[in-house]
């Protein structure tokens, strides 16, 4: 009799408030937003869902000033790749390679800057220095897209196809 008055009970909603476990899920996005948040510029937001890690932050080429002669889709992308290597750099390796996706927005003044990874590609960067494979790499496992500002963003690119049976170093 008590089974069915509780199943009846959860089947209407009202027993959500007592067995509320979202927050206590461990899952290896978890483990690595609790590295990362010690570590990241505090401007920097990071979710996740269910295993997959969102970090989104805002730019503005204007706040350079003159000392970077670079245009500002240079820097913007520069500061993609610098993102993902922080990432790789300040994250538990074996967590962050146990992390399904890793997608990095950038909210600049112009347009949206939209990246996806998966997480154990992210992971080979922390044991790559040179500023050339860093590039070769992020090229051959990272889907960028570009969105005006304002528009709705799909959740994750149906098209993320990255050859992932490559072996690039």
């Amino acid at each position: 009799m008590l089974y069915i008055l509780l199943h009846n009970l959860g089947k209407q909603g009202k027993l959500d408030y007592f067995f509320k476990k979202t927050g206590v899920i461990p899952t290896s996005c978890r483990a690595v937003i609790v590295k990362l948040q010690r570590r990241t510029p505090k401007d920097w937001q990071t979710t996740c869902d269910r295993n997959n890690l969102h970090i989104e932050f805002n730019l503005d080429a204007a706040k350079l000033g003159k000392k970077d002669p670079l245009p500002s889709k240079t820097y913007y992308y520069r500061e993609l790749a610098n993102a993902y290597s922080l990432i790789a750099k300040n994250s538990p390796d074996d967590t962050l390679g146990r992390t399904a996706i890793i997608r990095v927005t950038i909210n600049t003044p112009e347009f949206r800057i939209e990246s996806v990874s998966f997480g154990r590609e992210v992971a080979k960067l922390a044991e790559v220095s040179d500023a050339k494979f860093i590039a070769i790499h992020l090229q051959k496992t990272v889907k960028v897209k570009e969105f005006p500002l304002n528009s709705k963003t799909p959740d994750f690119p149906p098209d993320l196809k990255i050859n992932r049976h490559k072996k690039y170093f």
